[in-house]
């Protein structure tokens, strides 16, 4: 059995890029939605990757590779709820602010303990316990119950959600499959699903792409390559460290929204929103380090 080798250093760097790649592609996907519907942008923030990557699962001889009829069934249903999490994502970025719409896609920590115990009968520890009702707190402070309760916050909720349920199905198939597999179907899938949402979408909204505008190639061309540099990026980190060392660093991508919500429109966090910010990150490391601190 080998030993992996562990290189901190360069693991923090390729994870603080892959939080980067995020804030940016939710940044671009927020300044699309000026130009075409929130819903028609989901398709395309999957389509477009997966064209960009066959060169890859060409090069890799992935293209619809062999695997028992349950994984690929576990592989449909990861993608539906990740479509689902990107709509309900996308859909609070057009009415809320990039920051909070970050913090609460990123609260998918906080459901998968409860999620896990649900379905697979896991045990859940003191810590995860711990972890859970600080998360809680986090949310309610976020969402600032004292004033006037937004409710378009429910859709960020929801985005956190799905994305709880989608990565603890991808637990399980990293575990059986090999991540060029992985990748294949999770944007071939991915693409399959979101297709049907933007159907729907057209039907309600009509046709409102202009697909000979510059602005909507060049945006959706950075949606796509922040997308995938986030997911190689996080893949490059966790190649080099265990997930439970830098996997905290995630919540870099919270730090970057902000500072882009500043920048480009103006909003400014106040002090409970950084307090509630800090217990969901709080709440999302605690999972991941209980583990290897010793008792």
């Amino acid at each position: 059995m080998t030993t992996k080798q562990i290189d901190l250093k360069r693991a923090y760097g390729y994870m603080s890029l892959s939080s980067l790649a995020l804030s940016l592609f939710t940044l671009f996907a927020k300044f699309l939605m000026t130009e075409i519907p929130a819903l028609s942008i989901v398709f395309f923030r999957f389509f477009i990757p997966f064209l960009f990557m066959i060169p890859y699962f060409l090069y890799h001889r992935i293209f619809f590779p062999r695997v028992r009829k349950e994984h690929i069934v576990r592989q449909i249903v990861r993608a539906i709820f990740v479509v689902l999490g990107q709509v309900f994502l996308f859909i609070y970025i057009q009415k809320g602010s990039l920051l909070l719409a970050t913090t609460l896609f990123n609260t998918a920590p906080i459901y998968i303990p409860l999620l896990s115990r649900l379905l697979y009968r896991h045990r859940i520890s003191a810590y995860e316990v711990a972890a859970v009702l600080i998360g809680f707190i986090g949310i309610v402070i976020l969402l600032k119950p004292a004033e006037t309760f937004d409710f378009n916050a429910v859709w960020g909720i929801l985005a956190g959600f799905c994305s709880s349920v989608s990565q603890i199905l991808f637990g399980v198939s990293q575990n059986e499959e090999r991540v060029q597999t992985n990748l294949f179907y999770f944007f071939f899938f991915s693409s399959v699903v979101s297709f049907f949402v933007y159907l729907i979408s057209l039907s309600f909204e009509g046709p409102q792409i202009q697909f000979d505008s510059s602005f909507f190639w060049i945006a959706i061309s950075l949606i796509a390559f922040g997308s995938i540099f986030n997911q190689f990026f996080k893949a490059r980190s966790y190649a080099s460290a265990y997930p439970f060392q830098v996997a905290p660093l995630i919540y870099l991508s919270v730090v970057f929204s902000g500072l882009f919500d500043l920048i480009a429109f103006g909003n400014f966090p106040d002090i409970l929103f950084i307090v509630g910010a800090v217990l969901v990150a709080v709440s999302g490391a605690i999972p991941r380090l209980h583990k290897y601190i010793p008792t």
